[in-house]
């Protein structure tokens, strides 16, 4: 199935969710689809708090929970745990919200596969710019290809989207494989398939496009 946030509210519904699941799910919409940077910070020092709350055993039972408060040293906690999160780097802070939103959809969608779940997160919480590009190659292989065969029919693909393909490359293509366009892309991996549209898009320059797949497939 195709997976955004209206189809895990319906699954959701569909599951019979108590209102703190909902709440858990509307709270994870918030973060991944309203929250700005700034916001974000203050979520993540918010959870980090949280965290350090639950290792410590503070909030085991409502009373206990209400009677341990102290207004004014929560305050200067959760301000020092903010100026923390303020300094911390804006990828480090889009990790920490990744991660978080991989054990939230896990949770909803068991069954969901690995890539799709990948280009789930891509589109809500893409990865920093200066982030390293992880290789999709497993021995020399993506998709079941070798890196360089699979390269090439990158190229081709691209080279015909923009117009640059011969005509008689185009024939001898068809008359190979049929409709070779389609055949080709359904062996591009996702990740493969976003570079593309971003370069046939005009949103990187050939170079950078070049630069991303060859990280991708070596």
């Amino acid at each position: 199935m195709t997976l955004d946030r209206h189809s895990i509210y319906a699954y959701n519904r569909s599951m019979g969710q108590s209102k703190e699941e909902q709440a858990i799910v509307a709270v994870v919409d918030y973060i991944l689809n309203k929250a700005d940077a700034k916001q974000l910070e203050v979520i993540s020092a918010a959870v980090e708090r949280k965290e350090e709350e639950l290792s410590r055993g503070i909030g085991g039972g409502a009373m206990q929970g209400l009677s341990s408060i102290n207004p004014e040293n929560m305050a200067k906690q959760m301000s020092s745990s903010i100026n923390k999160s303020v300094n911390m780097s804006l990828d480090g802070i889009r990790e920490t919200i990744r991660n978080f939103a991989t054990d939230i959809i896990r949770q909803q969608v068991p069954e969901i596969p690995e890539e799709q779940l990948d280009v789930l997160l891509d589109s809500w919480i893409p990865e920093g710019e200066g982030k390293k590009v992880k290789s999709l190659a497993k021995h020399g292989k993506v998709s079941g290809l070798p890196s360089d065969v699979l390269y090439g029919m990158i190229l081709q693909f691209v080279s015909y989207s923009i117009g640059e393909m011969s005509d008689a490359e185009q024939k001898g293509l068809r008359a190979t494989m049929g409709e070779w366009t389609e055949k080709y892309w359904q062996h591009f991996p996702n990740k493969i398939r976003q570079e593309i549209k971003r370069f046939i898009g005009g949103e990187i320059s050939s170079g950078e496009f070049r630069r991303s797949i060859n990280a991708l497939l070596f």
